[in-house]
């Protein structure tokens, strides 16, 4: 990682293939690396979950779950969540989460919830519900896309069926996604200072912006460069509203 104090040190740096210090791990690894960190740190035996937006893949693999705990999916997609492997889920809900479901209110100790909320809007009834379905105390912690960043302005400017498959082409190596799970977005709210204010219902708030959005580049040694040489700018001036993605830790 470089430790080089210039922009352009960072830009030559990238072009030979080291990163900024803020890439801690591999760049095809940091789109969950913190979710998952604090994901772990947080679900315990017995607790009751509810996964966001879970569809195909949930948050959190059924091997990865401590004991007794109960998983419910939420999705909007009925084919989405048949696809999960069996098991994945102890109950699996279809429902648009900016719908109240009011039997899910106070049920959850933790909602997870990974790269969904910048595909629903109003993105404040879909936090709003989620808050109500946790237990007083209870935690939410969500990872999502920057509407603002680099990757969310080309992803509106392209028609979606061209941006799916760049999606898909640009993060075959980094994700499990298959091209037909990359779904159109709205970015309602998406970057720091509306996710905020939409979170001020909560009690505790804490959202990290994360500037790392070199996978997306790794095809171009020099579009790498030249992303990491804007994207090292909004990091320096703390531009946290082009941030490329958000972790949210919120507790009830």
């Amino acid at each position: 990682m470089t430790t080089n104090s210039s922009i352009g040190h960072a830009v030559s740096d990238a072009f030979r293939g080291t990163l900024p210090s803020r890439y801690v791990a591999p760049p095809t690894h940091l789109w969950r690396h913190w979710f998952d960190a604090r994901v772990a740190g947080a679900v315990g035996p017995g607790m009751a979950v509810l996964d966001v937006g879970s569809g195909r893949h949930p948050s959190i693999a059924a091997g990865a779950r401590p004991q007794a705990v109960r998983y419910v999916g939420l999705d909007v997609d009925a084919r989405e969540l048949e696809r999960a492997p069996e098991g994945s889920y102890d109950e699996a809900l279809v429902a648009d989460v900016v719908q109240p479901q009011p039997e899910l209110v106070g049920r959850f100790d933790l909602a997870v919830s990974l790269f969904v909320f910048e595909h629903v809007r109003p993105l404040a009834a879909a936090i709003e519900n989620v808050r109500a379905y946790l237990r007083p105390g209870g935690t939410m912690i969500a990872q999502l896309a920057g509407g603002r960043s680099v990757h969310a302005v080309a992803n509106r400017v392209i028609p979606h069926r061209a941006a799916r498959k760049l999606a898909h082409l640009a993060m075959r190596g980094s994700s499990y996604r298959e091209a037909d799970s990359v779904f159109p977005a709205h970015y309602d709210h998406c970057y720091e200072s509306a996710l905020r204010r939409t979170l001020g219902g909560w009690s505790e708030v804490e959202i990290v912006p994360q500037f790392t959005g070199a996978q997306y580049f790794l095809w171009s040694r020099f579009a790498t460069a030249a992303y990491i040489g804007y994207e090292e700018w909004t990091y320096r001036r703390e531009l946290t509203d082009l941030a490329t993605w958000y972790l949210v830790v919120a507790t009830r």
